[in-house]
């Protein structure tokens, strides 16, 4: 594992909620991989996969999954920044590094502005704090967490086979990948995982959407001292 994975995983940048209308500049980060695991994509490499399945009424087809390996100006220059996306269906409006050096203007706001309810907002809370480090180990964890992200998204029930998003359980690593995430959501609703993170969206409307947790800190930023807690879909509930 590189140093720069390791500053990423334990100290990922997160702005004081008093700064939740404060302008941030995304950009993809040096290195990385595509979904099938070639170089110089946007995904953390080692977590990118092509998963059977839909992010519409349509037939099942591939769906690119992994962890995004992106930096972020929050004001103090730019900082790794390891999170998922919460916008299937939705490109990014910055180029791969270098290419883009500046990247995209976002802003932040809360989860339930950018697509999830107040109850799924919690569950994402829970989901980031007991899962997101182990997600980050390996391609089929990785498309795990970001199918249950989709999933409160997309669908207003929690079904991983069915609805606007949906798992192909009948095929490889898509069997995997919903066992896993069944596994996190049961954790997360019967209570076996209790402890929580506060999370704000990062938002652009020409842009893919993100998320990245959140420390109290009346204006400044702070690092997260832990690994487990590091770091619109606008076609729903809207």
């Amino acid at each position: 594992m590189n140093t720069r994975f390791i500053g990423a995983a334990i100290a990922s940048i997160a702005v004081g909620a008093s700064t939740q209308a404060a302008l941030v500049q995304i950009r993809d980060a040096p290195g990385g991989e595509n979904a099938n695991g070639s170089p110089n994509g946007p995904l953390l490499a080692g977590t990118g996969s092509n998963v059977s399945g839909t992010t519409t009424n349509g037939s099942d087809g591939p769906m690119y999954m992994g962890t995004w390996d992106l930096e972020a100006d929050f004001g103090g220059g730019f900082t790794p920044l390891i999170t998922y996306c919460i916008e299937p269906n939705q490109d990014i409006s910055f180029g791969f590094h270098p290419d883009d050096l500046v990247g995209a203007t976002y802003n932040t706001d809360t989860l339930v502005n950018a697509g999830f309810t107040a109850t799924e907002a919690g569950y994402v809370g829970i989901l980031w704090a007991n899962a997101f480090a182990d997600s980050l180990t390996s391609a089929v964890k990785s498309a795990a967490f970001q199918s249950i992200l989709w999933e409160f998204t997309e669908d207003d029930s929690i079904d991983l086979l069915s609805g606007n998003f949906r798992l192909n359980a009948m095929s490889s690593p898509a069997d995997q990948v919903k066992a896993l995430a069944q596994g996190w959501i049961d954790n997360i609703i019967g209570g076996t995982w209790t402890t929580s993170v506060e999370l704000i969206a990062l938002t652009n409307s020409e842009s893919q959407d993100y998320l990245a947790p959140v420390i109290p800190a009346p204006g400044a930023m702070a690092l997260l001292a832990l690994a487990g807690v590091v770091g619109h879909s606008r076609g729903r509930r809207r």
